[in-house]
């Protein structure tokens, strides 16, 4: 999947090292109109949450997820909060579960309609995973081109990325599949890469060169560069769940009545979980409700 280009796009991009105290400094430069979002650890789980200071991130954390179970594990001294995936994505703060379209009321024996203020929503995603800026690309597809929708566009226009590397693939990730990770491929101001001991940042927007203007760093040395895709490469290795998209699309094709299905159909509670952790699916439903003291 080719991810476009975001405004304000470098020629090339900038990389150069950071010193763990240097995220600190990252999350400042970000102005304070913008409101700040990354992986937090709540209770027994980590999940996209506003945040304040970095302290608050998922460091020292990983999780283990597997078919229906996911677990949250102490990882200490690790500072790569790539490792500790959050059970919800961006799309939770961009395409919200739920939202009032209209109201309308009696005026003057007929009818008003009274539209919610569109106001924009500006925010900082701070540290999200490769898979998750691509979701967000798919969203925009969807709800920017043909028929642009005012509400999600007053979510989305000045949105900050901050993306990750992500090194530690779970059991069941398969990005490679889609070429969505586990590097970032695009859609992103400045992403970041865990070396073992400091940052590799990479600065691909004027936004991004205007918040690592307030961050202490130095050149990237062609070693740390060489590191960072060798890491990539064993990442890519690690995902056992990974498979060839042309034979997948065969074999759904060819499998639609296939036994198998009847038993996750057996399974499911119609709870709609996969639907609010999918950081694409965009399936939605509009109602009407009265209530019966309209004057």
């Amino acid at each position: 999947m080719t991810i476009p280009k975001l405004p304000g796009q470098l020629r090339e991009n900038q990389l150069f090292l950071v010193e763990p105290p240097g995220l600190e400094q990252l999350a400042k430069a970000v102005p304070k109109e913008f409101q700040l979002i990354g992986p937090v650890q709540e209770k027994w789980a980590v999940k996209l949450a506003p945040f304040e200071n970095t302290d608050e991130l998922a460091f020292g954390l990983k999780t283990t997820e597997r078919r229906a179970s996911y677990r949250l594990e102490d990882d200490p001294g690790n500072l790569d909060f790539s490792a500790a995936r959050p059970m919800n994505s961006p799309k939770s703060f961009n395409f919200r579960p739920k939202e009032t379209l209209y109201q309308t009321r009696r005026d003057n024996g007929g009818v008003a309609y009274d539209v919610p203020d569109l106001e924009p929503d500006r925010k900082a995603f701070f540290g999200i995973n490769a898979c998750d800026v691509a979701g967000l690309y798919v969203l925009d597809r969807t709800f920017s081109r043909r028929y642009p929708d005012p509400a999600y566009a007053a979510q989305r226009q000045d949105t900050i990325v901050i993306g990750t590397t992500c090194f530690e693939p779970g059991e069941n990730c398969f990005c490679s599949t889609f070429d969505t990770g586990p590097d970032l491929k695009g859609g992103f101001d400045i992403g970041l890469s865990w070396l073992d001991g400091q940052w590799l940042a990479e600065v691909a927007t004027e936004t991004g060169v205007r918040l690592m203007n307030q961050v202490d760093k130095e050149p990237a040395t062609p070693e740390s560069i060489e590191l960072k895709h060798d890491k990539i490469k064993t990442a890519r290795k690690a995902m056992s769940k990974a498979f060839d998209l042309k034979k997948g699309l065969r074999a759904l094709n060819d499998n639609y009545d296939h036994p198998y299905w009847e038993e996750p159909a057996d399974r499911c509670l119609s709870c709609c979980n996969c639907i609010n952790v999918c950081p694409t699916c965009f399936c939605y439903r509009t109602t009407e409700e009265s209530t019966v003291d309209q004057t």
